[in-house]
């Protein structure tokens, strides 16, 4: 074998492990691990945290997921269903168009990975709704929701984004 081969062996292998791990926890078990996960930071885009799984470092990334995505015509949908102007991008301040859009490109690429397409990207070992409280500040790095709306170009879509993540 290949060295290449041996690094996706393990990789996926470690992958495995962790992955049915997390799936075998209950929702109020899995709140607990995330609940106690080392706090990495939160912003617009959501909260995020480590945590180990038998000795495997675990990014959590917890999505804000507003009661709009929860109606059962949006569940899992990649939609602009905010109609959020197509400036607003995420990686330079913006939340997002939406929890499911990130689920789905992350599923995507942990795929490629997974079928040797493209070994470049990190893995989604596991993901699953559950309850939570709003983020508090996250549009601090703005001045506030009046900020992040200004910076936006003053788009009442983005308000209504922004006003659905923090209730």
């Amino acid at each position: 074998m290949l060295d290449r081969d041996l690094l996706r062996a393990a990789r996926l292998a470690g992958y495995g492990t962790v992955s049915i791990q997390l799936s075998l926890l209950s929702d109020h078990r899995l709140g607990e691990v995330v609940a106690a996960a080392t706090p990495l930071g939160s912003g617009i885009g959501g909260r995020s945290a480590a945590l180990d799984i038998n000795g495997t470092r675990v990014f959590v990334k917890r999505i804000p997921l507003t009661d709009i995505e929860l109606r059962l015509e949006n569940v899992r949908s990649t939609a602009n269903i905010f109609e959020l102007p197509m400036f607003y991008q995420y990686g330079v301040g913006s939340a997002g168009f939406g929890a499911w859009r990130e689920l789905a490109v992350h599923t995507m690429t942990t795929n490629w990975v997974l079928g040797d397409e493209y070994a470049g990207f990190p893995l989604m070992y596991h993901w699953r709704v559950l309850p939570d409280s709003p983020p508090e500040g996250f549009t601090d790095e703005f001045g506030g929701l009046e900020g992040a709306v200004a910076h936006w170009e003053g788009s009442p879509a983005v308000r209504g984004r922004l006003e659905a993540i923090g209730q």
